[in-house]
């Protein structure tokens, strides 16, 4: 990943920097241990250049901090099991804007575990895009879970990517799919600008399955059953600045 450029600056200053002071305080002391004692005027300006050096390190540490501290992103659902097979199965994962896959932050251990192969259709999408047939199983336990207990669920993005690394400020997209009894599909998608001020992002919902006509969920679920409505729904996104 690449740096951004204050972070290179500050790196390589902060460094510049360390040497000036290493250098200046051994000539000071080798100054003292020579014999060659120095006049009160030129102690008094060494100790003004390694005063100086050492406030150029602090704000240069600051700005260096403050280049790699991208805040953090809420995702916010409301989750309620439902009966039938191939059922209850959700993950959250983040794309770029160009639709590039970042990172997974959660997915129900079934379809993660190799319930893909078996049930193709269950979380389609997130199967494709995370690349999820070519991850290592030590990959996929750092996101996979059991299905949680109904209520309100919470998960937080760092900002950085499935390598760990802090990804660059921009826009990305938070992705929530679930899967409702193998065949109908919900699919949540929120823009959140990284490196903006704090945002509330506004939630896109689109619905995949053979009745289309009943769309009150898997979210507000569509599928046969009009009263089975609850699995995911209240999808908040919420970016929160540094």
């Amino acid at each position: 990943m690449e740096e951004s450029g204050e972070k290179i600056f500050a790196r390589r200053h902060l460094s510049d920097i360390a040497f000036s002071i290493i250098y200046h305080t051994m000539v000071y002391r080798n100054g003292d241990r020579s014999g060659n004692q120095k006049s009160n005027k030129g102690r008094g300006l060494m100790k003004k250049i390694l005063l100086t050096l050492l406030a150029a390190a602090f704000l240069l540490s600051g700005a260096a901090l403050a280049a790699t501290a991208a805040g953090q992103v809420e995702i916010s659902l409301t989750y309620q099991r439902l009966s039938g097979s191939a059922s209850n199965q959700y993950a959250i994962w983040i794309e770029d804007e160009t639709g590039s896959y970042v990172c997974t932050l959660y997915a129900t251990r079934f379809t993660a575990d190799g319930g893909w192969e078996r049930r193709p259709l269950s979380l389609a999408r997130w199967v494709k895009v995370s690349a999820l047939p070519e991850m290592t199983p030590a990959a996929v336990d750092t996101f996979s879970g059991a299905t949680p207990r109904p209520g309100e669920q919470i998960y937080v993005w760092d900002c950085t990517n499935d390598a760990g690394d802090e990804v660059p400020a921009g826009k990305y997209v938070v992705c929530v799919e679930g899967t409702l009894r193998n065949e109908d599909v919900v699919i949540y998608t929120a823009l959140v600008e990284i490196g903006g001020p704090s945002a509330e992002a506004e939630v896109q919902t689109e619905y995949f399955g053979k009745e289309t006509e009943d769309r009150t969920m898997l979210s507000e679920y569509f599928g046969k059953e009009t009263e089975d409505r609850t699995m995911l729904s209240d999808v908040r996104v919420t970016y929160i600045a540094p």
